[in-house]
């Protein structure tokens, strides 16, 4: 790694973790002096020694969880994908699923979950599995048809000159053009995955969930450890997140990623 990479590297994680440091501080700080109970907001002190009291619980939670976020997550990015690709080959099936789309997109996960559980049973774990799998579905179809779309006329033109099929057409133009709308989604997607995995767990399954974990210490008015089950969920999230950011390095790393200084 080159010395401008590195400063470049300092540089954009120093704020972020300056403002960490600093919240938390106010924030342990102003639990204190300002004499909150407990079981309203418990300070960060308190989080953490939860955290490591309940680590192999926590750490068997988390790892559930994560396991349905990501097999969501594959199922509903592939089924986004793939019909993205059948839409931009026949533009009657985008005409009719594409508005269907977006208005399914905007149902709240809540309404999914419950449904999801009487179809597949409560303790199927696969029925968070679907509900990660539809939510994350739509982010990664709108932003891939963009994308497919998104080809300038003169490349088009260009290759019809040429005599290209559409076959041709689509391999060499439309899906190398959307990858950058592709990630996009799918960096929408990772994040929605592990919301939508931990709210279809507030609704049943398996006491081994990150969902179950947090529901049960807050009913039991166990704050601080409620919160160190929401610090582990973050973390799933920002790890789930770098992975498609990373991943999105490797597939196109022609795309800037630094703005001129």
């Amino acid at each position: 790694m080159s010395e401008h990479s590195e400063r470049t590297m300092i540089r954009r994680a120093l704020p972020p973790l300056v403002a960490g440091v600093v919240i938390l501080a106010v924030w342990e700080l102003w639990v204190g002096l300002a004499d909150i109970q407990g079981f309203l907001l418990p300070p960060p002190s308190d989080i953490a020694r939860s955290f490591g009291d309940q680590f192999d619980v926590l750490r068997t939670a988390a790892w559930a969880t994560f396991s349905t976020a990501v097999k969501g997550l594959l199922v509903g990015s592939l089924a986004g994908v793939v019909i993205a690709l059948l839409t931009s080959r026949f533009r009657w099936l985008g005409d009719g699923l594409t508005p269907m789309a977006i208005v399914a997109a905007a149902t709240p996960i809540v309404v999914l979950a419950p449904i999801a559980n009487i179809w597949f049973g409560v303790t199927d774990p696969m029925a968070k599995v679907y509900v990660v799998a539809i939510v994350t579905f739509f982010p990664v179809y709108l932003n891939t048809v963009r994308g497919l779309d998104a080809v300038p006329f003169h490349h088009l033109e260009l290759l019809h000159s040429y005599g290209a099929s559409r076959w041709t057409i689509l391999v060499r133009a439309r899906i190398p053009g959307s990858i950058p709308l592709l990630f996009v989604g799918l960096r929408l997607a990772s994040s929605l995955a592990m919301i939508t995995a931990i709210v279809a767990e507030y609704f049943g399954g398996s006491r081994h969930t990150l969902g179950v974990f947090i529901t049960q210490r807050a009913a039991v008015v166990r704050f601080d450890e409620a919160w160190a089950g929401i610090v582990a969920a973050c973390a799933l999230a920002l790890a789930l997140y770098g992975a498609v950011v990373l991943l999105e390095r490797l597939v196109a790393p022609w795309q800037p990623r630094d703005l001129p200084s």
